[in-house]
């Protein structure tokens, strides 16, 4: 892998891009270069491109808020985040995001925002054929921020006729006298989105002479986009508006749905086909204003983010994790022994629970123990396991060694379920995560030798389809996901059989199986299917390939 920075892979990052989202949010030079490119926000050290070869892999481009507002201090934006469909599923989004995260945390940033930024491209992830972003954001234990709307105006409404007097910027003085209103009763975030802006983009209300309201109105001719047409290329010619204005005394009064309307009317008589208002929740306002439809939606993440630690000292959390993991893999703690609660170990080393519980997790993570609800944490891991470097397979008995044989496989369940607390170990998943549940009888010459159930995590694959499993699932990663390197535990038992087992083995009840249990890797360590297997004892036989 290389880096590139955002202005050596933009070409390529606008193809493909484009490839998928053009129709809906497409990206142009003109977008990165002013959003971007040209932005004082961006953070080089975490804004590139990573390339496999001459392949684009993904882009990240994370900025840092520098402005006066106490508020906003401390935070930073992925501006933009993407990975090229043929190499998702495979971590590099969470690489991406992860080397973000620890440039913030060695910045002193304390939250992380997905979109949203000042001069931003997206106020927020957006809702559009866009669901795997969700999923991941979700999986990466990102919080939902709120949600935003834009809404579209596509006929030029009607003024009303008032007291108030609706003029374009004109002079210096008033142009002075709007940025002093606005640094007095709007947010300072407005007064930097605006500070540069040609008097022309601006419509302001007055009453005896004073400004009482404004409008900043956009359209592609003007020297800077704002956010409000972002999407023109998706228009003939896009109008914007945002933000808006009213000082306190005035809201609430028709006043403020003229003076949009007359924003508007301004936009469309310099030629724009349809209007936008962006990042907004004040919707009956706007449809009030003559924006009839929500055209596009936004879901803004954030993730709060811990303080620096000190050079030379191990978080704590480490510690705890540390001292566990060893006890348990020198056998201290032995497999199916429960380990000390959270509280029992947060008096030992003096912490929080919650210092405690992120230890527990990442072991829960890495497979040494589980949690049983109402009961405690167990754990799994065995000194006597064997890894097996390469992925084992199964040779079905006589009858299979003719090459010629068909295995035949029944698909009896397809659905999603969410994961209990045992799956959701194994796959390495919050409890009540979504997983694809596969029920499937595989027979030869019409004999049932195999019944599996099969977990497989949603966020992992986004749309399976139940065809998907009527053949081989790992040639199916491997062709399509184009999984390359895989590794697998499993568990092989004699197992008792009983219920929808021994029924579609043609099993009698407490007959023995040979009943598996595996749970299989990418290269980077995610869990990516988890199966359950009863072979029918008299038809198959095991054959194990591993390198020591």
């Amino acid at each position: 892998m290389n880096r590139k920075t955002i202005n050596e892979s933009k070409a390529d990052l606008i193809a493909l891009w484009n490839q998928e989202f053009e129709k809906s949010y497409p990206l142009t030079d003109r977008l990165i270069d002013e959003k971007i490119i040209e932005s004082k926000d961006v953070v080089p050290e975490g804004s590139y491109s990573l390339y496999d070869q001459e392949n684009l892999v993904g882009t990240i481009v994370l900025k840092f808020y520098n402005g006066s507002d106490k508020k906003s201090q401390g935070s930073a934006y992925v501006s933009l985040i993407y990975v090229n469909p043929k190499y998702r599923k495979t971590g590099y989004g969470s690489v991406l995001l992860n080397d973000a995260i620890r440039i913030c945390t060695e910045n002193g940033r304390t939250i992380l925002y997905i979109g949203g930024d000042n001069n931003c491209l997206f106020s927020g992830v957006f809702l559009e054929n866009n669901e795997f972003t969700h999923r991941f954001l979700k999986k990466q234990r990102f919080n939902i921020a709120y949600k935003n709307y834009n809404l579209i105006c596509k006929v030029s409404p009607q003024i009303e006729i008032d007291e108030y007097e609706y003029s374009l910027l004109k002079t210096p003085e008033e142009r002075e006298e709007l940025f002093h209103l606005i640094r007095k009763y709007f947010p300072v975030r407005w007064f930097q989105d605006v500070e540069y802006c040609q008097p022309e983009e601006f419509l302001v209300a007055k009453e005896a002479g004073k400004i009482i309201g404004f409008v900043r109105i956009n359209d592609p001719k003007c020297p800077k986009l704002a956010n409000s047409t972002n999407l023109y290329p998706l228009y003939r010619c896009l109008g914007g508006i945002g933000p808006v204005g009213i000082v306190p005394e005035k809201k609430g009064l028709d006043f403020g749905n003229n003076l949009v309307k007359q924003a508007s009317k301004i936009l469309f008589d310099r030629g724009c086909s349809e209007i936008i208002v962006d990042w907004t929740n004040s919707i009956d306002f706007f449809k009030n204003s003559g924006f009839s439809d929500i055209c596009n939606q936004y879901i803004l993440y954030e993730l709060k983010l811990k303080e620096k630690t000190p050079e030379g000292k191990v978080p704590i959390y480490k510690v705890i994790e540390k001292e566990l993991r060893q006890d348990i893999m020198e056998g201290k703690y032995k497999h199916g022994d429960m380990i000390p609660s959270e509280s029992e170990l947060s008096a030992k080393y003096k912490v929080s629970r919650m210092t405690v519980l992120q230890a527990i997790n990442n072991l829960l993570i890495d497979g040494y123990i589980y949690r049983h609800k109402g009961r405690g944490t167990f754990v799994v891991y065995s000194k006597k396991e064997m890894e097996l470097e390469d992925r084992p397979y199964f040779s079905l008995a006589s009858e299979m060694k003719n090459l010629k044989t068909v295995v035949k496989t029944t698909v009896l369940t397809f659905e999603i379920r969410e994961a209990d607390e045992f799956i959701s170990m194994c796959l390495q998943l919050k409890l009540g995560d979504l997983v694809y549940y596969v029920e499937r009888l595989r027979q030869v010459e019409n004999t049932p030798v195999v019944f599996e159930r099969m977990y497989l995590p949603l966020s992992m694959y986004g749309e399976l389809n139940e065809e998907i499993f009527n053949g081989s699932f790992y040639a199916f990663a491997r062709e399509q996901l184009h999984w390359t390197v895989m590794n697998c535990t499993q568990t092989i038992e004699s197992q008792a059989v009983s219920g929808r087992a021994a029924e579609l083995l043609h099993l009698q009840e407490g007959e023995p199986s040979l009943y598996v249990s595996s749970t299989t890797y990418l290269a980077n360590g995610r869990a990516v299917v988890h199966t359950r297997s009863y072979f029918h004892g008299n038809h198959v036989h095991f054959t194990h390939q591993f390198s020591r």
